[in-house]
């Protein structure tokens, strides 16, 4: 599904600084043992990932896209043990504020870190299910149609 993106694929150690991504556009690391890490956020949280998120996970891993020049935006895709520490409260997200803006509802699931207080969400239910939102914007209807709009402008949804 992800074949076109197979190639910014890198080892960790392999990039050693935000102008790597820069130079590249994106980079996405593969995550050891995913579908046991998706598994065990959906059992836990009780729901299903988006199949083309899964998808996204299994191919890609995780990453960055397209930062602005002076750095301001993180542009991450979450790993799903990531996004199950969000919502769960553990390690790093333990005294996290954002969880009172960003609760997990069963409805929307932040996926992508804009920046330290801004995520991006998809939708779990209805009919725009696997659709991308900033805030209560519709940004792309799929994972793929957000990463081709984000290659050409890093920050194209803040100006819809």
């Amino acid at each position: 599904m992800f074949e076109e993106y197979y190639k910014y694929i890198r080892k960790e150690h392999e990039v050693k600084s935000v102008e790597d991504i820069w130079k590249t556009g994106m980079v996405f690391f593969k995550n050891d043992n995913v579908e046991e890490k998706i598994a065990k956020a959906e059992k836990e949280l009780n729901f299903n990932f988006p199949s083309e998120l899964k998808a996204f996970y299994k191919e890609l891993g995780y990453g960055f896209l397209k930062q602005n020049e002076d750095r301001t935006y993180n542009n991450m895709f979450f790993p799903p043990e990531e996004i199950y520490d969000f919502y769960t409260g553990a390690d790093f997200y333990a005294t996290d504020e954002r969880q009172e803006y960003y609760p997990f509802d069963g409805e929307n699931l932040i996926f992508f870190e804009v920046d330290c207080d801004v995520f991006l969400t998809m939708k779990l239910k209805g009919p725009d299910a696997g659709s991308i939102f900033y805030f209560d914007d519709k940004v792309a209807s799929s994972i793929k149609e957000f990463i081709e709009r984000m290659k050409t402008d890093y920050n194209y949804y803040m100006n819809m």
